[in-house]
């Protein structure tokens, strides 16, 4: 999934024509963005630099403003700097054509947002991490001999220490009658499942239904499908 884009996102989640891969969030997922700017953008895109965008779709302030923190005006200049232009005394609700008179200087300078800001922003006006995963947040307090998900398959029958956010779970019932509980997990590289049963899912059943991010260590094994699954033994939690 990607974040919403001007030239990319439709009102709705959008699937690229191109790749049939990418997933462009809506636009209508950016807060205070209203249905009357996301149509004017989707008949006036593409754009050919930020004045244009700002000229063509005529967007409020907080409109613009909550677009560049989504990440929707990527490859129309550093969010930083067009956050600083919309920042000036001479910008101030929604844009007309009298501002054709007065062009859009950028600052053009190479600070680019940090991870925690571009996280920040992504929470503010979109209500979850998209392009920043919660492990890249994080990566201090890792362990450091944790593996990622798609080097799982060159340690099969070993101990392997991992790390992740929950995705989803499936709780089942063995041929003994026993409850097992198959969770989907998510790291950086993609995704892999873990499997806790017995006294070890007793003891972390609670820490592993939540969805924050976890420090797993636990044995990888293939199943009889061919399956990578790690056998999880223990589960911490990882804070910022």
């Amino acid at each position: 999934v990607r974040p919403p884009h001007v030239s990319h996102s439709r009102e709705e989640f959008t699937l690229d024509p191109t790749d049939r891969r990418t997933l462009w969030m809506g636009l209508g997922q950016v807060r205070d963005l209203t249905r009357a700017t996301i149509e004017t953008i989707l008949a006036g895109r593409p754009f050919k630099s930020f004045e244009d965008f700002l000229l063509r779709a005529r967007p409020l302030h907080v409109e613009v403003v909550n677009l560049v923190k989504a990440g929707a005006l990527e490859g129309l200049g550093n969010a930083k700097d067009l956050l600083a232009v919309l920042e000036q005394d001479r910008w101030h609700g929604r844009h007309t054509a009298q501002l054709s008179l007065i062009p859009v200087t950028l600052p053009h300078t190479d600070d680019a947002p940090t991870l925690h800001e571009r996280a920040e922003w992504e929470r503010e006006v979109l209500g979850r991490l998209v392009s920043v995963h919660p492990l890249q947040l994080i990566k201090q307090q890792l362990p450091t001999d944790r593996i990622r998900s798609n080097e799982l398959g060159a340690h099969s029958g070993k101990a392997i220490t991992i790390a992740g956010v929950r995705v989803a779970a499936h709780r089942f019932r063995d041929q003994s009658g026993e409850y097992r509980l198959l969770v989907d997990m998510e790291d950086e590289a993609g995704m892999y499942q873990v499997l806790w049963s017995g006294e070890v899912l007793r003891q972390y059943q609670g820490l592993v239904s939540q969805r924050e991010p976890v420090s797993i260590r636990g044995k990888m094994r293939i199943d009889r499908q061919g399956q990578v699954i790690v056998a999880g033994a223990e589960a911490k939690q990882v804070a910022e």
